[in-house]
């Protein structure tokens, strides 16, 4: 049941305006304009799904569909979900505030394994059961998104996955929706339409991945409150190959698909004609156009639009196309995504950053005026030593002398940590991830040495890695940890700040399972592995091939 006053309840709570509707570009359809009626989901807050551009670009594409309304949906923080849990209230969704039982079906965009929680407890607090199979009406929840690659943890809780690039296959799921009337006769026609995997019919779906990408969401929804990156976020790249072992931030995505330089041009224009937006966001690196787009875009805007890529290649060349797009004018700092530690282990992934070159780019960067420089780098892959760390501290020690050298005590250099994480579909699935003492003493020993260089050094606790390798490589028997887990207090697990172990912990132990059977153990290659329910165009034996590549490069034995 709604809460009968939302206006008498959302004073109580921090940031009202998230639960609110009708910003700049939102849909504001009549309801019975449309025949089918569809809520697309996303398991965090409102700040963090709106700065998401794919999420964006689903609301319009499902807008765009014929006789379809698509509204919007967004987890609570935790003051409003108190407030419902103690009220006996459901959620809304933003536009109408409706019930989400009223639509015929919720889409939720699942971008992390570490959103399991969140997408368990979106679905309660929509007045939804637990499991699919307790649904005898109601609406049918669909899941797609990297953090769905495997299924297996939210399997009981989703009628239907959704595999491979949600824009193109979107529509055609939407017509195989308005076409029948039940909730049987529904999922038997999801069953059949490209790329989606009902996990109570069976069979083995299919991903479908758009070549070449979908164009650039044209009217992006304007938020009404800060989101965590104010501005226009435009995806440049999507994806990446199968070897050699080159790690990305997060999970596989599909073959490695660029838009082009000027298509992500005219995008940008239409979008901030469209917003009023003056920051614009690049995401996804490398990019192999970049000196192209920054001088497209250079020229096609006005001064006062300020244009930063989140993520650099530390090479010489991105900081020259970073340049051109600040117009000599640098703002804030600029992110160097190293990889791991050492250039050793660089070089056994195929990642041609030497030492030197992460120097010579940071040497750039201070030069050309930048005062700030972040370094991201993955700490805990197989067969990293102690040496290693050694070896990034005194890289670090040698980025921060460069920026003391041009800019004395105003330079800042700081060290973002992220732990590995064997993922499905890449050639790590097959690793063992190390023991969380392991990831905290590395962590601890960079931290320590970078304090007494004058570099500051960000970490994340070891449990968090614990639960994303055991969640992206789980198995059916995961579910019900999952919803014990939810149960015992888990939710936002992607928020540093509100992350819970304990949870998770105590129903592992009551379902009588470890973290460490689906974290720590190393694979073998005939193996079954789990999130191989679905066929996602990943070559299995070019991905062990590069695992033993990998493990010859830096002295592990070949197996």
């Amino acid at each position: 049941m709604l809460p009968p006053d939302l206006d008498a309840i959302l004073p109580r709570t921090t940031r009202p305006a998230r639960y609110t509707d009708a910003e700049w570009n939102a849909d504001r359809r009549p309801w019975g304009e449309a025949a089918l009626h569809l809520l697309l989901a996303y398991p965090d807050v409102y700040e963090v799904g709106m700065a998401c551009p794919v999420f964006q670009g689903l609301y319009q594409v499902l807008n765009a569909v014929p006789d379809t309304l698509c509204h919007r949906l967004f987890s609570p923080w935790p003051d409003l979900e108190l407030l419902l849990r103690e009220e006996g209230y459901t959620l809304w969704s933003l536009e109408g505030r409706r019930q989400p039982t009223d639509y015929d079906a919720i889409l939720v965009w699942v971008p992390s394994e570490l959103c399991c929680a969140a997408v368990l407890d979106l679905l309660h607090l929509s007045g939804l059961p637990a499991e699919a199979g307790e649904r005898s009406d109601g609406p049918l929840v669909m899941a797609a998104g990297p953090g769905v690659l495997n299924p297996w943890p939210l399997a009981e809780a989703v009628d239907a996955f959704v595999y491979g690039d949600p824009e193109p296959l979107l529509p055609e799921i939407a017509r195989a929706l308005a076409g029948a009337r039940g909730r049987q006769s529904r999922l038997e026609s999801l069953a059949r339409a490209p790329g989606v995997w009902v996990p109570a019919l069976g069979g083995r779906p299919t991903a479908r991945w758009a070549e070449p990408l979908p164009p650039l969401p044209t009217r992006p929804v304007v938020p009404f409150v800060e989101t965590v990156r104010e501005g226009l976020e435009v995806e440049l790249v999507r994806g990446g190959g199968q070897a050699p072992c080159a790690p990305r931030p997060g999970p596989y995505w599909g073959p490695r698909r660029e838009r082009p330089a000027a298509q992500v041009v005219e995008g940008v224009l239409d979008a901030l004609r469209a917003t009023g937006y003056r920051d614009v966001f690049l995401t996804g690196s490398p990019y192999s156009q970049g000196h192209e787009l920054a001088l497209g875009l250079r020229q096609a805007l006005p001064p006062e639009v300020t244009v930063r890529l989140s993520r650099l290649p530390p090479e010489t060349a991105w900081v020259e196309a970073a340049s051109v797009l600040s117009g000599g004018r640098p703002a804030g700092g600029l992110t160097f995504w190293l990889g791991a530690a050492s250039e050793r282990l660089r070089s056994a992934q195929g990642l041609g950053h030497s030492d030197a070159t992460v120097a010579e780019a940071a040497e750039s960067a201070f030069a050309r005026g930048w005062t700030s420089l972040r370094v991201q780098v993955e700490l805990g892959l197989p067969g990293e030593e102690a040496d290693d760390v050694r070896a990034l501290v005194d890289l670090v020690r040698e980025v921060r002398r460069a920026g003391k050298a041009r800019h004395g005590a105003r330079a800042h250099v700081r060290v973002e940590v992220s732990l590995f994480v064997p993922r499905p579909w890449t050639p790590f699935q097959w690793a063992a991830q190390p023991p969380p003492e392991e990831l905290e003493r590395a962590t601890a020993s960079l931290r320590s040495e970078c304090k007494r260089a004058g570099v500051e050094v960000i970490g994340e606790r070891a449990e968090r890695a614990v639960l994303a390798a055991m969640l992206a490589r789980g198995d059916q028997r995961l579910g019900a940890v999952a919803r014990r887990a939810r149960e015992l207090g888990a939710r936002l697990d992607t928020h540093r700040e509100s992350f819970a172990w304990a949870p998770w912990e105590q129903a592992l132990a009551e379902m009588g399972l470890s973290a460490a059977e689906y974290a720590s153990r190393e694979r073998g290659r005939d193996e079954p592995l789990p999130w191989e329910v679905a066929d996602v165009g990943a070559d299995r034996q070019a991905l062990w091939r590069a695992w033993q590549s990998y493990r010859a490069a830096v002295g592990l034995p070949q197996g």
